[in-house]
């Protein structure tokens, strides 16, 4: 998919990056969600799309259909069954950086400190609380003492 990706970009008889970012999305959230976890070869080939699409949203400074889909994948992926998948994001050498900045292109509407606040927080409905655990089983816990 990347060598059609780019191909659709460089076509210097048409206008087509919106239809290539447009398939590109496509391709990549449907190998990512047939993946079962990060490390399958599906899942590397979306990353590696994923990697070509931030690639040229900055090269032709489109940030915002990127940034979108980070946002979007970041939200999706919230569920704890999928969340291996935004950690190997924010693990991977590229896509660490998060969306495209204004460090980045004068284009973007994000601040470099917001494209690192993104990364560094929870993605939505992750539960940023954690869970209280339950007091050992062994323990009684007499709730007539509260009484006195």
């Amino acid at each position: 998919p990347e060598e059609t990706f780019w191909a659709l970009i460089r076509d210097p008889d048409a206008d087509n990056l919106h239809l290539a970012f447009s398939q590109m999305e496509e391709v990549l959230v449907d190998l990512l969600n047939r993946a079962s976890a990060p490390d399958e070869p599906l899942a590397a080939k979306g990353f590696r799309c994923l990697r070509a699409l931030r690639r040229a949203a900055l090269e032709e400074e489109e940030p915002a259909p990127y940034n979108a889909l980070l946002d979007h994948l970041k939200s999706k992926w919230a569920a704890a069954d999928r969340m291996p998948f935004w950690q190997a994001v924010c693990a991977d050498a590229e896509l660490k950086r998060g969306l495209i900045s204004t460090s980045e292109t004068t284009e973007s509407d994000v601040a470099a400190e917001e494209a690192v606040a993104f990364l560094q927080s929870a993605p939505p409905h992750a539960g940023s609380s954690p869970v209280e655990a339950a007091p050992p089983a062994e323990e009684e816990v007499d709730d007539m003492d509260d009484l006195e």
